[in-house]
C-alpha cells in the first residue's frame, strides 16, 4: 500500500485502531514519502467532530479518535522519490562515481551495459539480488535502489563502495558480504 501511495495524488483511508494516523504518517515517513499534506476528519457527524490538517511529521506526533478517515494530498511538484534522492539516478550512476583500485579493482560493468541488465532483470521492489563477483559493487548498488523493499547480497573481492552513495546504502537494510565468492558466500 506505502508504494502505492508513493506515486498518488489523492488518497483517501479509513485508519484502524490498530494503525491510527499517527501510524500511517511514521510508516510513509520511515519510507521518506514526507511530501502529502494530511487531512485528519475524526468523529464526522458528531458533536466532537474535528478536521487536522498537518504535515505527515506534525501528524506523526498526534493521537486522534479512532474513527476517522485520513486524507493525503500531494504536494504541488512533488517528485516521486524521497527528497534526497531528487537529482539521483534510480540506474545509470556514471562510473566515475565509482571508487576503484587498480588493479584487482580495475573491473567496472560500463553505465550502458549496468543499465541494460537491470531494466531486464525487471527488479521488483520486494526482490532479492545476489552479484556474485561484485567487484566495485556498481550493479549491486543500483540494484539496491530499484530493490528497496528487498534484499541485496554483494560477493566481492573486497572493492570498496562509491562515495556519493556510501551513506545512502547504509540506511537501507542490505546484506553485504566482501571477500571471495566461495568463502564470502558461507551463511548465506
Amino acid at each position: 500500500m506505502l508504494e502505492k501511495i508513493r506515486t498518488a495524488q489523492k488518497v483517501g483511508l479509513f485508519t484502524t485502531d490498530h494503525t491510527g494516523p499517527d501510524g500511517v504518517a511514521r510508516a510513509l515517513l520511515d519510507r521518506h514519502i514526507d511530501y502529502f499534506t494530511a487531512y485528519v476528519c475524526e468523529n464526522l457527524g458528531a458533536r466532537d467532530e474535528r478536521v487536522t490538517r498537518g504535515t505527515l511529521a506534525e501528524i506523526a506526533r498526534q493521537k486522534f479518535a479512532p474513527l476517522n478517515v485520513m486524507i493525503l494530498v500531494r504536494d504541488p511538484n512533488a517528485p516521486d522519490r524521497h527528497r534526497e534522492a531528487v537529482g539521483q539516478r534510480v540506474f545509470g550512476i556514471p562510473d566515475e562515481a565509482f571508487l576503484q583500485s587498480k588493479p584487482k579493482c580495475g573491473l567496472l560493468t560500463p553505465t550502458e551495459v549496468r543499465s541494460l541488465a537491470l531494466a531486464q532483470m525487471d527488479i521488483a521492489p520486494s526482490s532479492t539480488v545476489w552479484d556474485i563477483g561484485a567487484g566495485s559493487g556498481s550493479v549491486s548498488i543500483e540494484a539496491a535502489h530499484l530493490a528497496y523493499d528487498g534484499e541485496v547480497y554483494a560477493i566481492g573481492n573486497g572493492c570498496r563502495r562509491p562515495r556519493p552513495y556510501q551513506a545512502e546504502l547504509r540506511s537501507i537494510p542490505r546484506h553485504q558480504r566482501h571477500g571471495r565468492a566461495g568463502p564470502g558466500a558461507r551463511g548465506l
